[in-house]
């Protein structure tokens, strides 16, 4: 019997003896395997936190085939659709997601696309209702708008027709971090002059969450405030003909705070933005190197332990949170080896990265400061018209896989795979 990241090497080399060259797509886990944040390189999967660049990735199946979960096994599966040609293009294009698990604000994805050790958008909701998309293309500019949905219910009424409801989803952390999901955006991009192309969206989400009567203990609760918003603009400026340089800047605010009948509001909400920039080098033909630095600060204010452990003297007392990087630094290298295989890994570094934890109640301080070290692989093969690409597990290249050495890869082989079919 072979082990399982053996029979995992052998299928896809098997696959690379079939394939033929053709043009490369990228995918989440193309970005994934870069280690780079999507908005800092021109990637199909901009397509959700910049709606208006639909119009410019052509038809497309997309195939995500999911992310190794520890703990739950296989999640994050979807399967998507970008469709430009209907009714040859006359009322523009449209795109249809399909998602087991609800994405991040301004994501295509669950994995969140901002800065940080304790990322945002917290909120998870295991029942993804729909994400659909819509963008059109007037003169030099583009325009894209945004629709996502996600709502879990249970209702229980007993032998005395007493009634119990619990609108949120429990599985995503309960009425504070499951919350149901409706989100609007709205994107805009024009060229900038003769080199300079700038995008700008808005996403709005209203996040809601209610309980009552005995599935809730006998409480009534519901959320405090629904609002959850992220404003996010780039440009991307040609300074060379192999040379890209992208300026980013984003804010971000999401509000976890509930209300429970008969007691006080339990205010909590977490804010942050960022700001950065990026240079894209195209070596050779089309190989990609990317470096850059992002100044970013994430807050939390909260009057109790809800979003982030921390030590234990602070443990359900009121406190701020802050994480602060001054900057980030990060560098990826994408080669593509021959015309049926790519290669791609890439790091960033929390350069004077420093966490402040305030206890409002007995006027506690605790601060740290360290420079958190990441760093990530990834491969992609073509096989016919189909693109396949994966996170690599970073422990492979010193294990060689156990036919080589003997020394089983530390958990899967790969660790996220995802899928283009372009026509």
């Amino acid at each position: 019997m072979f082990p399982r990241h053996l029979k995992t090497l052998i299928v896809l080399a098997t696959a690379a003896l079939l394939v033929l060259p053709v043009a490369a797509f990228a995918q989440n886990a193309r970005v994934g395997g870069l280690g780079v944040q999507g908005d800092y390189i021109k990637d199909y999967t901009n397509i959700w936190p910049y709606p208006s660049t639909l119009t410019s990735v052509g038809n497309m199946v997309i195939g995500e085939l999911g992310v190794e979960d520890p703990s739950f096994g296989v999640d994050h599966r979807a399967v998507g659709a970008v469709l430009g040609n209907l009714w040859d293009g006359r009322y523009g294009t449209f795109a249809l997601y399909i998602n087991e698990v609800t994405s991040a604000i301004g994501q295509g994805q669950a994995d969140p696309g901002e800065v940080g050790t304790n990322a945002p958008d917290p909120n998870v909701n295991d029942n993804n209702s729909f994400d659909v998309e819509w963008g059109k293309q007037f003169g030099n500019t583009r325009f894209g708008l945004r629709l996502r949905r996600a709502f879990a219910e249970q209702i229980y009424t007993t032998p005395a027709g007493v009634t119990s409801e619990l609108k949120f989803d429990p599985a995503g952390g309960g009425i504070v971090f499951g919350r149901n999901i409706i989100g609007v955006a709205g994107g805009l991009s024009w060229e900038w002059g003769s080199s300079t192309m700038a995008d700008v969206a808005f996403h709005y989400d209203s996040r809601t969450a209610s309980a009552n009567g005995p599935l809730n203990g006998g409480l009534d609760q519901e959320e405090d405030n629904p609002a959850a918003y992220l404003f996010n603009a780039r440009l991307m400026w040609q300074w060379q003909p192999n040379a890209v340089i992208v300026p980013l800047f984003k804010l971000y605010s999401y509000d976890l705070g509930f209300k429970t009948v008969g007691s006080p509001t339990v205010e909590a909400s977490f804010k942050g933005w960022q700001a950065g920039g990026a240079v894209n080098w195209t070596l050779g033909q089309d190989d990609l190197f990317v470096w850059g630095i992002t100044f970013a600060q994430n807050k939390v204010e909260q009057d109790a332990n809800l979003l982030i452990v921390t030590p234990i003297p602070y443990a359900g007392i009121q406190n701020t949170i802050t994480e602060t990087f001054t900057p980030q630094v990060f560098a990826a290298l994408e080669t593509h080896v021959n015309p049926w295989l790519v290669l791609r890994f890439g790091a960033r570094n929390g350069a004077w990265h420093k966490v402040k934890i305030e206890a409002d109640a007995n006027d506690e301080e605790f601060e740290f400061s360290d420079s958190p070290f990441q760093m990530v692989l990834g491969a992609g093969v073509k096989v016919g018209t189909l693109q396949l690409d994966a996170v690599v597990n970073d422990e492979l290249p010193f294990t060689g896989g156990y036919l080589f050495t003997g020394n089983p890869v530390g958990g899967p082989a790969l660790t996220r795979i995802t899928a283009t079919y372009p026509w």
